[in-house]
């Protein structure tokens, strides 16, 4: 069979081809082989076998018409949290990878959420890598409510989906783990009210005792172990000469969480006490009904060798604490998380022992 090719000349081209039984074939080869070009001319072409496209060099990167092979929305990595009815704060992303990026520039685009509505995540303009990357969805908005925000996103000529967990509104947030307090550490005035700022929240706290001694120099009677508290603090526990248990109370405004409580030398030392087993409680109430399912964890126990150690267990509304040789003991820190309230019950048995309470959330 006869082949046939015309070769004209135009007056803006250097040669055209016609045919209408075959088509042009440029140079095929892989990225790889691709990319081992030295020093490639700009307007170079070539048909790229890993991509499916066409490509040029443009003196700068490959650029061409193709889109990515995928995008991994299985793989999406989520950064911050979203809260149900607050604002979602700076920082909150999702993170996409893709892989077969061919160097072509993609528009931004702003998405609205399905399911859970009121947030949108927004992808800034930019330029594909060549091969694998990233694509960064910034989410904002306030959320309608809890479940779940769905997402679905084209780019690339790809198309996948991704969902963003969106909580209650009624979870506290995050709490600091640090063994110092970054809240309000409640400041000791007897029988009364102590007022305080929570992250720029003016919060008070009604104290009542019962049975409770307080000694205004508690703070400087801790072993070392943790850092010395810069006030008063809100007292010290001291059981009646009878046996009697000791009762504080700290009645809040306003609901709080994430709580670190700091106890000093909790034990029994010296007098008719010495050689008893002291234990204190610390529970926590919301609107009179005690709190279950709080998170309790030790941010420091630590417990010189001339003292006896101090027993932590956890309990549904809060936890004990529990000299378990009657002598003096070391320092301990523990923080409660997960749930909000707005009242402190602390018991403690016949002893002694600074106990201070740092507030580090409120609604």
């Amino acid at each position: 069979m006869k082949k046939y090719i015309s070769i004209s000349l135009l007056l803006f081209s250097q040669i055209v081809l016609a045919q209408v039984y075959r088509g042009f074939l440029p140079p095929r080869m892989t990225t790889v082989q691709r990319d081992a070009i030295s020093a490639p001319a700009e307007g170079l072409t070539l048909y790229n076998t890993t991509l499916k496209c066409l490509q040029y060099w443009n003196a700068a990167v490959w650029k061409g018409n193709c889109n990515i092979l995928k995008l991994d929305c299985s793989g999406v990595v989520h950064n911050g949290t979203i809260q149900a009815g607050v604002a979602t704060p700076a920082g909150v992303t999702s993170v996409i990878s893709y892989s077969g990026g061919n160097g072509s520039s993609y528009n931004g685009q702003t998405i609205a959420s399905t399911g859970v509505t009121g947030l949108t995540a927004t992808l800034s303009a930019g330029n594909f890598a060549n091969g694998n990357g990233i694509l960064t969805f910034t989410i904002t908005g306030t959320p309608s409510g809890s479940g779940n925000a769905n997402f679905i996103i084209a780019v690339g000529g790809q198309t996948c989906s991704f969902t963003r967990n969106v909580i209650s509104g009624d979870v506290p947030p995050n709490p600091d783990t640090g063994v110092n307090c970054a809240g309000w550490l409640v400041t000791y005035v007897g029988t009364g009210t102590a007022t305080g700022l929570v992250k720029d929240k003016s919060v008070t706290a009604t104290l009542t005792f019962s049975n409770i001694g307080v000694s205004g120099n508690a703070q400087t009677s801790n072993s070392g172990c943790l850092p010395l508290p810069p006030v008063t603090p809100v007292g010290t526990g001291f059981g009646s000469a009878n046996n009697t248990t000791g009762t504080m109370t700290l009645k809040f405004n306003r609901e709080v969480a994430n709580i670190k409580v700091y106890g000093y030398r909790v034990g029994i030392s010296g007098g008719s006490g010495h050689g008893q087993k002291q234990t204190a409680s610390i529970r926590f109430k919301k609107n009179g009904t005690y709190v279950t399912g709080m998170s309790n964890s030790n941010l420091s126990f630590c417990t010189p060798s001339n003292f006896s150690y101090v027993k932590l267990t956890n309990t549904a509304n809060g936890y004990t604490l529990e000299n378990q040789f009657g002598v003096e003991s070391g320092d301990i820190a523990v923080l409660s998380t997960g749930k909000w309230f707005d009242e402190i019950e602390y018991n403690i048995t016949p002893g002694y022992g600074a106990i201070l309470f740092c507030i580090g959330d409120a609604k």
